[in-house]
């Protein structure tokens, strides 16, 4: 789950009916994106079996422990499309970004120059949606921002070393 790395926990422990991992409370709603890496067998065919996904609740009216679960399949190579799949793109852009940032900090030593090739294909990825969203107050605002993180990781990365031979 994008921004929820640290959070790994046992898959037994999901069995535990009064065990919570997501709470979200009545009337309440969640996005939540997962990066997938499909094994290659995944990628030979047109459709992917992709995991589950369970939901869990507490019937407020008995107090009794309900679920309800599908399988999730899809198409390893489907590409976004029409205006819902541009706004869906944007938002996986915003997520990795925003978990690119936050890798920021206490990473390995060298980490930030993958950093750095990451928010460019952000950027990249970015810019091919400006001339469907650019006109979206959300889109200029955070193409703003992604811009000056990018240049503030730029400015970060260590100067390269020098042999001292010359050439």
């Amino acid at each position: 789950i994008i921004g929820y790395e640290n959070r790994v926990t046992a898959d037994e422990n999901f069995a535990q009916a009064r065990r919570e991992f997501a709470e979200i409370h009545s009337g309440g709603a969640a996005t939540v994106l997962y990066e997938l890496e499909l094994a290659e067998a995944a990628l030979s065919g047109p459709w992917a079996d992709l995991g589950a996904v369970e939901l869990r609740w507490v019937d407020p009216a008995t107090g009794e422990n309900r679920s309800q679960a599908t399988a999730l399949s899809g198409n390893p190579s489907a590409r976004f499309s029409g205006r819902d799949g541009e706004l869906a793109h944007f938002g996986v852009i915003v997520a990795l970004a925003a978990d690119l940032y936050g890798s920021l900090t206490g990473g390995p030593e060298g980490a930030q120059a993958d950093v750095h090739r990451d928010l460019s294909i952000l950027q990249a990825q970015l810019g091919s949606l400006r001339r469907q969203l650019g006109g979206l107050d959300a889109y200029d605002d955070f193409a703003f921002l992604l811009d000056h993180i990018a240049a503030s990781v730029e400015d970060r990365q260590p100067e390269p070393t020098r042999s001292g031979y010359s050439r």
